[in-house]
């Protein structure tokens, strides 16, 4: 760190930690992982239906009418009008339709019915004991699919497809159940599971760690049994799960794979040899208490351990993520064909980092943008968000350096939420201690570096050194 600085270090112990605020404003919330479905009432990490399966059954259910182009106009005479056909706009199928289309695969035998041009067949197999081919019983006839099996044994697999009413899918089905569901619907309850991995050398200190976060159904009495099925289906998670909790609603699951992650990344600036294997991190905003709790769980505590005497002592602090930017510019300024440009939008109660390689400024986080953070809070309370430029940054190929340096802009403005530091960024809001909105960062742009230059950010920037020092861990009860 930079020498011949003025500064204080005889800090109040109260200002030393985290400051844990009173109230969690409205537009506080961490980055959703778990997405609802088309359904709104059911929540999944991936799509439900295989869209080759569903074409196949409106295709035997609903085949389509041949033409009458050719036939002469005598074939009309004493012709009986049909019923109004259903089409495949139509969203599910009738309960007649079905037992059409399970006729239909039956009478096709062995062979089944082909699933476009994919080398998969629909086809209907019988209950079975287990034995000869078959590892466990088939408790139930059964329409499965039949696809293609890697390695030795039997050439094919036949997976059920799920009984639900209008579900094509069949990951997590099984051959033991009467009537076989997929994951979404093994029954009435909605559990959320967050899951820690860890990989540990000979010595068993830590090397590496995952997490997972999902959301899965399950049966009355049937939860472990449930989680158990659908983490088989999830990404495979590097090294042994070390903890798990489990909750009944999102919100929960969220935050807390939030405070998880984030303790993680500080153990990463702590430590360069820490593998992470997630590709982002969710950062835990509004919840200051949990971060604390955390980080002395695993053996860490943020110190606010310096200050700078004045503001002017800031200038003598070499920017740490390009050039910053002169009071006059703006971010079009800062924008040339090898650079890019970091910026800050804040008003009195929130400040949020970000980056841009496009010169038309108004297009930044404009309200066609629905899902955009800033757009959502402009739109909810406040529009005037002011956008500051911040630095000019070499954009590096396919803006990896800029990338990266944003992500340590995004840490650098969370450190300085969870010390309650003054937005000294624009005078107009210099006597504000705005709540950081960026929801997440990305994992693999951290490196040995990083923690001295997110350390150098927060001091020029905001007058104050944050340290990551260990402290006796403390184990919670959960």
């Amino acid at each position: 760190m930079d020498v011949n600085l003025n500064v204080i270090i005889d800090i109040p112990r109260h200002r030393q930690e985290i400051v844990v605020r009173d109230q969690v404003p409205a537009f506080c919330q961490v980055f959703k992982m778990i997405k609802r479905d088309t359904e709104g009432n059911r929540f999944s990490n991936d799509n439900v239906h295989d869209s080759e399966v569903v074409a196949t059954f409106y295709k035997i259910a609903r085949p389509e009418i041949p033409s009458d182009e050719d036939e002469p106009f005598i074939y009309d005479l004493g012709r009986v009008s049909p019923e109004p056909l259903a089409t495949a706009a139509d969203s599910t199928l009738s309960p007649a339709e079905e037992e059409i289309v399970v006729d239909m695969v039956r009478r096709a035998g062995d062979d089944g019915i082909e699933i476009g041009d994919s080398g998969r067949f629909l086809v209907w197999k019988d209950a079975a004991p287990r034995g000869f081919g078959q590892p466990v019983a088939r408790v139930s006839g059964q329409l499965s699919l039949k696809t293609p099996k890697t390695g030795q044994g039997s050439l094919w697999n036949y997976p059920p497809v799920c009984t639900q009413l209008g579900c094509r899918a069949f990951n997590g089905t099984r051959v033991s159940e009467q009537n076989p569901t997929c994951l979404n619907h093994k029954g009435p309850n909605t559990g959320f599971a967050v899951i820690e991995f860890g990989t540990f050398d000979r010595n068993g200190q830590r090397t590496g760690m995952d997490h997972r976060i999902l959301s899965f159904t399950y049966a009355n009495g049937q939860m472990e049994e449930h989680l158990t099925l659908a983490i088989q289906y999830i990404r495979r998670p590097v090294g042994q799960e070390t903890r798990r909790i489990i909750f009944s609603n999102r919100e929960d699951a969220e935050k807390t794979l939030a405070v998880w992650q984030t303790a993680v990344l500080f153990q990463i600036l702590r430590d360069p040899t820490l593998e992470y294997n997630s590709t982002s991190i969710s950062l835990a905003i509004g919840l200051e208490r949990e971060v604390k709790e955390e980080l002395r769980r695993v053996g860490l505590e943020l110190r606010l351990i310096m200050m700078l005497a004045n503001r002017g002592e800031g200038e003598k602090i070499e920017f740490p993520f390009g050039r910053r930017a002169e009071p006059a510019e703006k971010l079009s300024d800062l924008i040339t064909a090898t650079d890019g440009a970091l910026y800050v939008a804040t008003d009195p109660k929130i400040i949020y980092g970000g980056q841009t390689i496009n010169a038309q400024t108004t297009k930044l986080h404009s309200e066609t943008q629905g899902d955009d953070t800033i757009a959502k809070y402009r739109a909810e309370f406040n529009p005037n968000v002011k956008i500051i430029p911040l630095a000019s940054v070499p954009k590096g190929v396919r803006s990896t350096n800029l990338k990266r340096m944003e992500s340590h802009l995004h840490v650098g403005l969370y450190v300085a939420y969870l010390f309650r530091l003054r937005n000294h960024l624009d005078k107009e809001f210099n006597l504000t201690h705005p709540h950081s909105l960026n929801k997440e960062t990305t994992a693999s742009h951290f490196d040995a570096n990083s923690r001295e230059l997110i350390q150098r950010f927060v001091l020029k920037e905001f007058g104050a050194l944050i340290e990551i020092f260990p402290c006796p861990h403390f184990q919670f009860i959960i």
